[in-house]
This record gives C-alpha cells, structure tokens and sequence, in this order.
C-alpha cells in the first residue's frame, strides 16, 4: 500500500467532520500525529499547539503568515485550529485580528509538498489555503513532540554522539519557525511514523518512541549541517568541521582525498569520519560526492554545458563515473536531467 492509499484508507475510517483543518489524531507516548485534510480555500486560519509541531505537506498548498515579534495574536483566543465557526466567521476574525500584528509580521512563504516546517510551541501560525477542493483537499502531517522528550534526544545525543570540539553541544532552539525544503530522510521517517501511529500493534509504543528518536536526531543534524553549509567560511579558521566544509566546497574542481580533508581540519581521519558521522549524518566521501551532484546540477542547466565538461571539471576521473554517480544520486542521467531543464526553458519561452 503506497502513501496516498493509506491516507485514503484512514480518511474512510475517519470521515471528516470539519472542512478546514479537519483533524484527525492518533496518539503516542509524549508524542501526537495528525492528519490535517482542508476541504475549502480559506484564508488567515489559525494553528497553534502547546508543544513543538513538526510538519510535511503532502498535498496542495498553504501559504503561511508569521507574526515575526514572537509574541503572535492575543493569547485569550483558542489554542488549537477552530473546528465549528463557518469559514466566512474565521476569516473575518483573523482579518481583523492580523491587521493589528502587519508591521511586525515576517513576509508570508508558500509551504509546498515534500517540504518540513517546524513551528515553536506556544506560537500561532495563520495560514491562507489557496487550492483546497472538496475532490483535492490540502493536506499535511504534523507531528507533536513533547518538550521534555525532545531534550531526553537532546542529551543522549550529546552523550553517545558528542560533536567536534569547536561546535556548540546539541540543542533545540523552540524561538523561531524554520522551513526547509526536500528533506527527503525526514519526510520518509515522517510517513512511515502514519504506520505506526495507526496501526495495532502489541508493541507499538516502542516503535513510536524510536521514530520519534530519529525524527529529532535527522532534524538536529539538519539544522547542524545547514548552519555549517552557510557559515563555512567565516568560521573555518576556528572549526575544524567548518574548515573541513569550506576545503571541500573550495576544491570541488579535482580529485579530494580524505587525508587532505582531515588535515584542513585540523584532526585525525578517524576523528573527522566520527564527526560527520554524528554531525552531518555521511561520510566525508558522501559529503564530497553530493557537493559535486549539486554542483553538477547547477551546471548542467546553464546553456552550452556538456556532460563530459562538467565531469572533468568536478573533478570526476571518467565521464562514466560521473554518469553512474549522477543517476544513483538523481535517478536520472545528467544527460537526461539537462533536456528536462531546456525543455522547461523552451516551453516558458514559446509561452512569453
């Protein structure tokens, strides 16, 4: 049974009572999974949980509107999605409402399928529904996790997956929204959490608490690898995991060794494969190796690249292993992948 069945049968057992933000829950231990279904556009919808709210969007779209002062809306409103006001009431109220907050609001994002928004506890959310149908509802996953149990992640990371001497121990900042596109690990624990929550199983509470255990562990070395990505350079002469980063993206052009990684890092091969082990979730020979594919993307789509340019200048030994690479990576041939994007090109060009 693929994804969308399964969600087809949960709605069957579970038909849906409201038509914006029609919740359906199944609880854990000190952890909740929701299926949200939204079956007409609405704006201005207000979400707020007591705890922090992992979601995956999987069909549809919201676009989503941030009180950007922290403080959100008044704090005498509900605190969960409003279940029995028409949507003409809801919209009007927090119209009214978010009139008061526009100078402090952050400027609205589209939240997309495949994507991950991880909401503070405490804090609302408005969100606008622009595409919801009755035979097409939006739809999103969301995960509640207790405070208490994410920190007990938290520790146990920073007792048997301690970072690099320089980087900061393990934490989980619960302050600002954060977004992020195409977690693909995350959104496949994500799902496979549905089964779990929804089935009946003697066991079942052992199987929750270690997927909630991996959801927090392939958020935090998400948040950990994208602050490296970002700030490689201003911190490589005082990180060793940062200089490493910065050395790799800075010779993408030849062939890397680790040894020379290492030493960039300051550190023993030994130390720097443990360290982006517990801090990057790979290998350093997997983080050269996707730093390349994506490199490789961004190459390939601009005009007059070859496949065989690109491959000598990313430091591939053969065209062949380039190819190879690519499609484990992509499930398609660089070639392939270059005529989807001159196809898109040409398609955009006759439209203008």
């Amino acid at each position: 049974m693929d994804f969308s069945e399964q969600l087809d049968e949960i709605r069957a057992a579970h038909p849906p009572v409201d038509l914006i933000e029609n919740r359906t829950t199944f609880g854990g231990p000190d952890a909740e999974l929701s299926i949200y279904d939204t079956y007409n556009k609405a704006s201005f919808v207000r979400l707020q949980r007591p705890h922090p709210l992992i979601c995956g969007m999987i069909r549809g779209k919201k676009v989503v509107h941030v009180p950007g002062d922290g403080s959100g809306h008044p704090t005498d409103r509900s605190a969960s999605v409003p279940s029995s006001e028409s949507a003409d009431a809801m919209k009007e109220e927090a119209s009214q409402e978010k009139a008061s907050d526009e100078e402090t609001s952050q400027d609205p994002f589209d939240f997309m399928p495949h994507e991950t928004l991880i909401l503070p506890s405490g804090r609302p959310v408005y969100i606008d529904f622009p595409e919801a149908a009755p035979n097409a509802p939006t739809t999103c996953l969301t995960v509640e996790i207790d405070h208490d149990r994410i920190q007990q992640v938290v520790d146990r990371m920073n007792q048997h997956m301690s970072r690099a001497p320089e980087s900061e121990p393990w934490s989980y900042s619960d302050a600002q929204p954060l977004h992020y596109r195409h977690l693909s690990d995350v959104d496949e624990t994500a799902r496979r959490l549905v089964q779990v929550f929804t089935e009946d199983r003697p066991y079942k509470d052992t199987l929750i608490d270690l997927g909630i255990t991996e959801l927090v562990v392939r958020l935090l070395r998400t948040k950990a690898r994208a602050l490296l990505l970002s700030h490689s350079a201003e911190q490589s002469d005082s990180n060793g995991m940062a200089a490493a980063v910065e050395y790799v993206k800075r010779n993408l052009h030849r062939r890397i060794t680790i040894d020379e990684v290492a030493e960039a890092a300051c550190m023993s091969t030994s130390s720097l494969y443990r360290y982006f082990r517990n801090e990057m979730g790979c290998t350093p020979l997997q983080f050269i190796t996707t730093c390349r594919i994506q490199q490789a993307k961004s190459m390939l789509r601009e005009p007059g690249q070859s496949v065989t340019g690109v491959a000598y200048d990313l430091g591939f030994s053969d065209v062949s292993h380039f190819i190879r690479t690519f499609r484990e990576a992509e499930a398609c041939t660089p070639g392939a992948y270059q005529q989807r994007f001159a196809s898109t090109d040409s398609s955009s060009s006759q439209d203008l």
